[in-house]
This record gives structure tokens, sequence and C-alpha cells, in this order.
């Protein structure tokens, strides 16, 4: 997979804050007890590394562990319940969500400690990710219900490779496909599948074509292909891009001129409401380390009403420069839908406050070439209060996110990211 941030984890952190039942295995836990059930073909030997951690706190843990070397490697990920769930689902009706294809797919419970465990493609929630990977059934699909009629998609000329993969949310594909037209002709097209949760599919393809309503919308996203809602597949364009890399906020003048193009486009009224995140769950979380509980802010109740075509979910490599012709595109828009500006601009300057290494970050240095392109192209300067208060808000979800990760040191990055809100909160914006 490629373009992920990695970090380095803690996986004592969930024992050392009360619930060692959601501790996940390691590394080499996984190597002699999962890997020759899930993965034997690639012997116990294999070396295993940790690719994904999330901890929720009273509820479960999931971490995803690449097995094996470039040239054959597997997905293994594990899910703890602290409530045992894992161990009375029943086994039958797993079964019946597999899917066969030429890769071998394994869903297998391991009862003790409420513990399931599978290997990828085999996500109970993305079945569309075993889809992909079936070739013969991907083209008959292509063939039936893509933009292309006409073309045959040349069985034996596609390859697959996995991009990104959130266990039970998100898997992202970039599919080399080679077609035949009605008279021979040959063309070669790059196309991402995104697998998501069905009712996350149902929502993002109805937005989608809402959005490609607009010349101006289509010319600022990539298009999309094919969808197929009940396996939540969307097949989109795989557009020639550079990405900024995580923590690399160079392109903000790039950034604030796409996001507001998108905040200008029209027909954004018959678009469904895009909920900003909440950090309803952040403060309990923080508040288990003594340590931080006097520190932490009390979040202010923020208003947001739609006005405009929103992303969503904005950040530094949801922006991505096409080769050849030097256009921005807007990546990723599974959360595309109608919704309040500030909202994308506050989570694009939050990762740039959490990123700098200030003592204290300025949050008009930080904002300032954003900012400064986003009015310039058109955009509404933001209300000064409105925005510190979301960016506020957005640093105590990160602070809470790097405890969630089991990131190494984190409650000192959690400790770092809610001051740098309080301060934020606590004080009004320069006039």
């Amino acid at each position: 997979m490629t373009g992920l941030r990695t970090y380095t984890r803690d996986l004592s952190l969930p024992a050392s804050l009360g619930e060692p039942e959601l501790t996940p295995p390691s590394p080499e836990e996984v190597a002699e007890k999962l890997v020759p059930q899930l993965a034997p073909e690639l012997g116990s030997s294999a070396p295993v590394e940790l690719t994904y951690a999330r901890w929720k706190p009273g509820v479960a843990t999931t971490a995803c562990y690449s097995v094996g070397g470039a040239e054959q490697q597997r997905l293994l990920v594990v899910k703890l319940h602290l409530d045992g769930k894992a161990g009375a689902l029943d086994q039958g009706e797993l079964d019946k969500r597999r899917f066969g294809h030429q890769h071998e797919v394994e869903l297998r419970i391991v009862v003790e400690r409420g513990r399931l465990a599978w290997s990828f493609p085999a996500d109970r929630e993305l079945p569309g990710a075993a889809r992909v990977l079936d070739i013969g059934r991907f083209a008959r699909f292509f063939e039936r219900e893509g933009s292309m009629p006409g073309w045959r998609v040349r069985r034996k000329h596609v390859s697959t490779e996995l991009v990104r993969y959130r266990p039970e949310s998100r898997a992202v594909f970039h599919m080399d496909v080679r077609l035949e037209g009605p008279r021979g002709e040959k063309r070669r097209i790059g196309i991402g599948a995104r697998c998501l949760r069905r009712a996350v599919a149902l929502r993002t393809i109805d937005q989608r074509r809402r959005f490609e309503q607009s010349a101006q919308a289509r010319a600022l996203a990539p298009a999309l292909l094919a969808t197929e809602a009940r396996s939540g597949l969307l097949f989109e364009e795989w557009l020639p891009v550079d990405v900024a890399r995580p923590g690399d906020f160079v392109g903000a003048p790039r950034a604030g001129e796409a996001l507001a193009r998108l905040h200008r486009l029209p027909n954004w009224e018959a678009a469904a409401t895009t909920t900003p995140h909440s950090a309803s769950d952040a403060l309990p979380l923080l508040r288990r380390f003594p340590a931080l509980e006097r520190l932490l802010p009390e979040l202010p109740r923020i208003q947001s009403s739609p006005r405009a075509w929103v992303h969503g979910d904005f950040h530094p490599d949801q922006i991505g420069v096409e080769r050849g012709n030097n256009s921005t595109r807007l990546l990723d828009l599974d959360r595309l839908g109608a919704g309040e500006p500030l909202d994308d601009l506050a989570e694009w300057i939050a990762d740039a406050v959490a990123e700098d290494e200030s003592v204290e970050p300025d949050l008009n240095q930080c904002a300032g070439p954003l900012l400064d392109a986003y009015v310039l192209a058109g955009g509404e300067a933001p209300a000064a209060d409105g925005l510190r208060e979301r960016v506020g808000v957005a640093l105590v979800r990160r602070a809470a996110a790097a405890v969630r990760r089991l990131e190494v040191d984190a409650q000192e990055r959690a400790r770092l990211l809610v001051d740098r809100a309080k301060t934020l909160l606590d004080r009004k914006a320069p006039r």
C-alpha cells in the first residue's frame, strides 16, 4: 500500500488504561498463531508488520498486519471485542458472506478473548473488495454497466494493486485495465475502485451523481465510471496526479484555490448534508490520562448550516496535481455533500497547526497561505472566531486520534495538541 503515514505503536496502551482485553497481538504472536491458520502458504517465519491499529475504548480494538514480502504478501486483521461479541457470531452466517474468486478467501473465528480474525479481502463489511479481485466478474460488470459501451475488457491484461485499506471501512484499488473497442482498437485506462460499507456507498454514489451534473464540478474531481451499490463499489477515473506526502503543506495556495472553486459550485441545495466530524467522544478518552484532565478545554457548541458543496474530510493529501496539464483535482470524495465551508478550511489548518514544530504555532501564519489563495479565488473570507473554534475542536480530535492509533508517546502527543487547542479556544482571535 502506498501514500500512507506510518506510526510506531505502543500495544500496551489499552492495558495501561484499564482494558488489557483489548491489547492487540504482537507481530510475533500473529506469526505464531494466526499465520498458520489464515496464511499457511507463507509459513510462520514470514515477516509480520503492524500497519494499522484503532482502539475504541470500552468496545473493541482492530489491528491489521502485513505478512510476507513484496512478491507474496497477505493482510491479516484481528478484531478484539471487549464484550466477547466475536465469539458469539455464527460461523454459518459468516460463511454466507464469502465471495469466491481466484484468490483464497478465509474468514475464521478464533473464540478466545472474543477475537475475530480474517485475511483480506474477506472483510465482512466490504464485500466489494473480493469482487474487485475477481477479474472475470469485474470484466462482465464493467462491460455491462460501465461508461464505455461497446468496449471489451481484455481479461488477461488487467492488474490490480491495493492502495489503501482500513478494516471494515474502506479499501481502494488501482486497476490498470486494457480494453478492445468495437473495431479492434486498443485502449489502456486507469481505474480507481473504491470499496465502502454499503450504507456509505449508497450515500456517496448519490452525492457524486448530483455533483457531476455541473461541468465545473466534473473538471474538479475524477469522473465516476460505474457503481454497484449493493456491493459498496464505486469505480472512478484513476488520474495521473502527484499528491503531497503527509505533513507537507507547500500546496496550501493550490488547496485554497481548489476549495474556493468547490464552495462556489451550483446545485448544493439538492445534496445531502455532510455532518462535520464530531469531538463528542474525544474528551472522555483524553480524561483517562490524569495529567491531561486539567488541561482539557471546554469545547464550544459549533452550529454548522449547509451553505455550499464541501469535501467533508479535507487534508493535504486530498489535492492532486495532474501530470501534463498541471490542473488541480480533489480526491477521496466519500464525504462529499452540502455543508459549512469553514469546516473544510479548519480541517486543513488544524493539520498545519498540529504539524508545526514551533513552540507556540501562530494560527494566522499556519492558515495564511491557504486563506489568501482561497479569498483570491473567490472564496468568502471566513469569520475569525468561527474558524478559530473549529480549528481548536479539530486539534482535540487529533489528540484523541493519537491515543486511538496506539501511538508511542501518545499521551505526550495528546498533551501537545490539547495545549494548542486550549490556547486557541481560550482567547479571541486577533482582529
